[in-house]
């Protein structure tokens, strides 16, 4: 990666790390240059359009990342791929700490009134997991607002290992009513 790139890597996840924890608003371009060691000129050259092309790009990379771990599943069945993906993101969240939230929902709560591009983002995500769950647009959609009231949940409590119990719960319920198959 040339130096350029890495630097951009390093805001973008300076920022990434600031948004889990504070949201949009509760991370100001100041701290996320701090934290990446650049200058807010450096920021602005990485990012011409500000904070909402960062947001967008973080929502972009997360979309990407959580589409991998369901991929990533071993999984022939629905039910399994929610298991893996919840199972995932609290071994996720053991690592680097239960009180941080999922980036897009921070990135929603904060700023989708007033920036379509950060709306369309975030839908674009949820639409791309919900599908790639393979089982159906509403449950997958059920799924998805499941995982991030499951992280929430974590956030709230302390403890990452509610994400793994609801992914469980969840998925043992997605095999009783027989969606446990990808069609």
């Amino acid at each position: 990666m040339s130096g350029v790139g890495v630097t951009r890597e390093r805001l973008v996840r300076a920022a990434t790390s600031a948004l889990m924890r504070g949201g949009v608003h509760g991370s100001g371009v100041g701290e996320i240059c701090a934290r990446a060691g650049v200058t807010k000129g450096v920021f602005t050259h990485h990012f011409p359009d500000g904070k909402e092309q960062l947001v967008v790009e973080i929502i972009d990379r997360t979309r990407t990342e959580l589409t991998a771990i369901v991929n990533g599943c071993a999984a022939t069945s629905s039910a399994a791929k929610v298991r893996g993906l919840f199972a995932t993101y609290a071994d996720r969240l053991r690592r680097t700490g239960a009180e941080r939230g999922c980036p897009v929902v921070a990135a929603v709560v904060d700023s989708s009134a007033s920036s379509p591009r950060v709306r369309d983002a975030a839908r674009a995500a949820f639409a791309e997991w919900s599908s790639e769950l393979g089982c159906g647009d509403a449950i997958g959609e059920l799924v998805v607002a499941a995982l991030e009231g499951a992280i929430l949940q974590a956030r709230a409590h302390g403890d990452a290992d509610v994400v793994e119990r609801i992914g469980d719960t969840l998925a043992d319920l997605l095999s009783a009513a027989g969606n446990g198959t990808v069609p």
